[in-house]
């Protein structure tokens, strides 16, 4: 018979507020060219036109990050619905929770990355500092994640938990920002389109039209 912990055990010890994350509605990701964008380029680029350098790299790299993130946003998806689901059958579904988190991690780094090389490639920003966006909740999260060590030399950390970016019902959360499912969905929807017009160098003869 498993042994049941309890759940501000886990809180303490293994995942901020997991206590507290008992449903997530996550909409479906759904792009019919997302797994096609790489190839699209590359067929593109070789048999008609192609960007020359250095609008090639940054539109390659934006494009390959942009169908990473699509497919960790799934992943992600996937594990967090599994383990709320388990959770409601009475299980404590642990190592569910260790990989829906860590799809969203990746998730989130690749879709920052892809918004960071659009502003290289076109010069665009995507948020205003303090305009409280998507993108600059989404930024202060990759940030806060990626930089989880000064975050705990800063005394920035949950008080309780040893997360720096966690689950939470409505999405993800850190002690200074939250990124909701749908957010996060609607974001990875715009790079969607991006990808969308980038891949046909013949139909994009330059990113910042």
């Amino acid at each position: 018979m498993a042994v049941s912990w309890n759940w501000q055990l886990f809180d303490e010890h293994l995942a901020t507020e997991i206590s507290l994350f008992t449903e997530a509605n996550i909409p479906e990701l759904v792009h019919p060219e997302a797994e096609f964008w790489p190839s699209n380029y590359f067929l593109n680029s070789a048999m008609r036109t192609a960007y020359t350098s250095p609008t090639k790299e940054y539109v390659f790299t934006f494009i390959r990050r942009t169908t990473a993130a699509f497919e960790e946003y799934d992943l992600g998806r996937d594990a967090t619905l599994r383990f709320v689901e388990r959770r409601s059958a009475g299980e404590q579904p642990v190592k569910t929770y260790r990989s829906a988190l860590h799809h969203w991690e990746q998730c989130v780094a690749l879709a920052w990355q892809a918004i960071d090389v659009w502003r290289k490639l076109t010069g665009v920003d995507a948020f205003k500092v303090g305009d409280g966006s998507p993108e600059e909740r989404l930024n202060l999260s990759y940030n806060r994640s990626k930089h989880t060590d000064k975050a705990i030399a800063a005394a920035q950390m949950p008080p309780v938990g040893p997360l720096a970016m966690w689950l939470a019902n409505n999405g993800l959360r850190t002690t200074e920002s939250l990124v909701e499912w749908v957010e996060l969905h609607d974001v990875l929807g715009d790079l969607g389109k991006s990808a969308d017009l980038l891949q046909d160098p013949e139909k994009m003869r330059s990113p910042s039209e």
